[in-house]
């Protein structure tokens, strides 16, 4: 016969509720610790999406301008010399932005320089 069941019945009850009421505190416990990089991540969400806000309108406009252009591509690729063109000017505006500098300033002279197609 084991300790516990020698004890009054009374006292297994107090012993069982307290086990249990321990046990909740420790999973408790374990789960505030475990999801407490989540909540730190959800409190620091507001700042750094501003952050990346600012940098989307930029990406947001080249990326339609280039989706412009290059759906514009096949039809205006009638020689080998315009798709050169096409080519620098794509080049240009990669470089740009890794660079971190204004892509419509460092390609304007590219795009000036070939006129209307």
């Amino acid at each position: 016969m084991a300790w516990f069941e020698r004890l009054p019945t009374r006292l297994q009850a107090w012993l069982t509720i307290a086990a249990i009421m321990l046990g909740a505190l420790g999973a408790a416990y374990g789960l505030g610790a475990a999801t407490g990089g989540t909540v730190e991540d959800l409190r620091t969400l507001p700042p750094r999406m501003d952050s990346a806000e600012v940098r989307i309108d930029t990406l947001r406009a080249t990326t339609a301008y280039l989706m412009r252009v290059d759906s514009m591509r096949p039809g205006v690729w009638g020689s080998v010399e315009k798709m050169e063109a096409d080519m620098a000017e794509t080049r240009c505006y990669v470089k740009a932005f890794a660079l971190n500098r204004n892509p419509l300033t460092d390609c304007a002279p590219m795009l000036n320089e070939r006129g209307p197609r």
